[in-house]
């Protein structure tokens, strides 16, 4: 027999004795085949769900012009369509010099108009900010301002007499007012969780499989199993092992971060401005805590499964599909637009991570989904904590089937 026979006899052996496994062909073949595909079908969902929000949410302007401010909101409701997605209403008199006027937080975009001069009829100053939604708000508002404008244009060209391009009847100059965190801290927070997250559920998987199916491995379960200790605190005990590497993990990320923008690694001051403003010390206070306890989550869904398989093999197989499910979830936290809502709230991990992020770019408008989302957090991590106390009275504690 051949060199080539019999390398392939042997591939035929290993494949057949690889396909006799059940799990094997249901990690390699069925999860791959249904649920990846799945899992980034509701990724899809979400990021296209929140941007499909952000062009059909109703969309508030406000209108303040020095003369006719009325009749100027009138005509742009006109132009808007009529359909009651975009709404001027005017207010006040002009915009003031140093931003945006008091009381008009609540308005998307904000429009300053005033009589022009020489061939400008209309001046017209458009504020916005420039946040995920905000982008899109102001592309919205843009268009009707372009309907409006082609028509003065038209209208003032008839009226002298002229052809296009002698004469400018309204000039439209944007002006973003949003402070670095608003404008970018959702993208960069998102980042910043991802990678913190991502290097803490690693160091939690790699510590879960050792305590949990490698001890099974390794016959010393059963010894500590003879002990007297209850169940809930043998599983406890190796619980804060898997969360102290990772909350180690956490803090040698942060330092990491916290090091580079301190020691001036990056020379783009808006960049070093912005980590400042998420990595100031009021922010972390409050945020620290609901990231030890999603954290905590991560350890305890990892040592539950852990404690679940017969070796470590079977436990790095499971937790496997348990990866793809976290990284998809941390990818969600770095997509525009996606926002704790009364749906993300509701998914673990997602929920957790969204959290933290409303927490660092201080959005006021999270607070009671960041309470939700906390609760859903430790309502989960005490069901896992109870499923991997259950493992430990059966005799899958022991490595047996």
């Amino acid at each position: 027999m051949s060199a080539f026979e019999l390398s392939k006899v042997v591939m035929l052996k290993e494949l057949r004795e690889a396909l006799r496994d059940r799990r094997t062909v249901l990690l390699t073949l069925v999860i791959p085949l249904l649920f990846y595909p799945l899992l980034i079908g509701v990724f899809g969902y979400f990021a296209g769900r929140s941007l499909m929000e952000n062009e059909t949410r109703e969309l508030n302007v406000a209108v303040y012009c020095d003369d006719g401010k009325d009749a100027l909101a009138r005509e742009l409701n006109t132009h808007a369509g009529g359909d009651g997605l975009i709404m001027f209403t005017p207010l006040g008199v002009e915009i003031p010099e140093d931003g945006r006027p008091a009381g008009t937080i609540s308005y998307d975009v904000v429009i300053g108009a005033k009589r022009g001069e020489g061939k400008v009829i209309w001046d017209v100053t458009s504020q916005y900010e420039s946040s995920a939604e905000g982008k899109v708000a102001k592309r919205r508002v843009e268009e009707v301002l372009t309907r409006w404008q082609e028509k003065m244009d038209l209208d003032r060209l008839a009226e002298l007499g002229l052809t296009q391009g002698e004469v400018t009847p309204v000039r439209v100059v944007w002006e973003d007012t949003a402070s670095l965190v608003v404008a970018h801290g959702r993208e960069a927070a998102g980042m910043l969780i991802y990678f913190i997250l991502f290097l803490s559920f690693t160091a939690c998987l790699s510590v879960a499989v050792d305590v949990g199916a490698g001890e099974k491995e390794r016959g010393t379960m059963e010894t500590l199993l003879t002990t007297p200790a209850h169940r809930g605190a043998i599983f406890s005990g190796k619980l804060g092992a898997v969360v102290v590497v990772g909350c180690a993990s956490t803090f040698c990320s942060v330092l990491g971060f916290g090091a580079v923008i301190g020691m001036g690694m990056t020379s783009d001051a808006a960049i070093q401005q912005l980590a400042g403003d998420l990595l100031h010390w009021n922010a972390l206070v409050v945020a620290l805590p609901l990231l030890g306890a999603t954290i905590l989550l991560l350890a305890s869904v990892t040592l539950a499964v852990s404690m679940r398989a017969s070796s470590a093999k079977q436990a790095q197989a499971l937790l496997a599909p348990l990866l793809m499910i976290v990284v998809l979830a941390l990818v969600t936290v770095t997509t525009p637009g996606v926002a704790l809502d009364g749906t993300t709230a509701w998914i673990p991990v997602i929920n957790a991570a969204l959290a933290v992020r409303a927490l660092l770019t201080a959005d006021p408008y999270a607070t009671w989904m960041i309470v939700l989302a906390t609760m859903i957090t430790l309502l989960t991590i005490a069901v896992m904590i109870w499923l991997g106390s259950r493992a430990l009275n059966s005799e899958q504690a022991l490595g047996k089937s």
